[in-house]
Formats: C-alpha cells, sequence, structure tokens
C-alpha cells in the first residue's frame, strides 16, 4: 500500500472526524492544494472508503475498518526515501561518542588572529 503524504493528512483528518467534515477547511487547515485534495477524495471514493455530498466528506464504516486494518501501513510508515542522498555518506556513531568535524572542512583563517 502505497500512499503518500498528503493522503495519509487527509486520511487522518476524516479519521478523526466522526460526522461530515468541510473540504474546503481541510485545504485551509493543512494547507494542502486543492489538486491534492481532489485527487485524494476521488482515490478513496472510488474504492468506497468515503461518501462525498458537495464539499463535505466523512469515511464510510468500511472505511474506517480499512484504516483501522492498515493504521500500521498507513501511520507507521518509516520508509523515508527523500531523506537519501547519494552525496552524503554519513557514518553512524554510538552513543555517547563525541562529534568531531571533518578537519579538511574547518576554515583556518577563521581561527586566525588579523
Amino acid at each position: 500500500m502505497s500512499v503518500s503524504s498528503f493522503e495519509r493528512e487527509i486520511i487522518l483528518e476524516l479519521f478523526k472526524c466522526q460526522n461530515w467534515f468541510d473540504l474546503y477547511s481541510m485545504h485551509e487547515r493543512l494547507r494542502l492544494s486543492p489538486a491534492q485534495v481532489a485527487y485524494t477524495v476521488s482515490k478513496l471514493s472510488a474504492n468506497g472508503s468515503i461518501e462525498v455530498d458537495g464539499t463535505k466528506a466523512r469515511l464510510t464504516e468500511q472505511g474506517r475498518l480499512w484504516v483501522l486494518k492498515n493504521r500500521r501501513a498507513l501511520f507507521l510508515d518509516v520508509k523515508r526515501p527523500w531523506a537519501d542522498s547519494k552525496f552524503v555518506s554519513e557514518q553512524g556513531f554510538e552513543a555517547g561518542q563525541p562529534y568531531l568535524p571533518r578537519l579538511k572542512s574547518i576554515d583556518r583563517t577563521y581561527f586566525r588572529k588579523n
């Protein structure tokens, strides 16, 4: 199950609300574009997870059960492909080990008195 971060936020807001939720207020509060909200709403309504009435939406009973069943995959996903960089090679540090910067990257002229 692949869910983007904005879809995750919308699903969470719909799950927290027991009744109808205004989609425009979701757009304002979560600072999502109308296209992101519309995409997620159409995706969720296509599989029957939500029902839509104008600018309001709510999770169906089937949708609530789906969120509860898949909550680990939805909200506890630790994959962060955007955090990996091919330009930075980080080495791990042991707990309590002091951090020392690379000496080659320090500007030594900063420490000289003029």
